[in-house]
């Protein structure tokens, strides 16, 4: 019989600092959690392409609610729903990712400083 050893889940807090001076501190949450309540929603059946893209939205926003502050939490969705505001969902993703990488210690594989101009 073969063994799996479950790695230890990184609990390295991530900061992202926005233009305007606002610094976000993220803890990854559990990954399985989103999976879980995105199978249940799935499950009540509107499977259209709309659905599953606001259904991937949603899970974005959870997982961000899940490991920012409540009052980090709030201040994003305030900018979320602000008409006036730029912020919107692909900057959440953005985000999401930069806290995935930050908290993985796993180097981004693309950007950053790849050689001369």
């Amino acid at each position: 019989m073969r063994e799996y050893k479950i790695p230890s889940r990184v609990t390295k807090v991530a900061k992202v600092k926005l233009e305007d001076g606002t610094v976000l501190e993220w803890t990854k949450p559990k990954e399985s959690r989103g999976l879980f309540r995105l199978r249940e929603m799935l499950a009540n059946g509107d499977y259209s392409e709309t659905s599953l893209i606001l259904r991937s939205s949603i899970a974005i926003i959870d997982q961000m609610e899940e490991g920012l502050s409540p009052e980090q939490a709030k201040y994003l969705e305030d900018r979320l729903r602000d008409p006036e505001d730029d912020f919107n969902v692909s900057d959440l993703r953005a985000i999401l990712d930069i806290f995935h990488e930050e908290s993985s210690g796993v180097p981004p594989t693309s950007g950053g400083d790849s050689g001369g101009q």
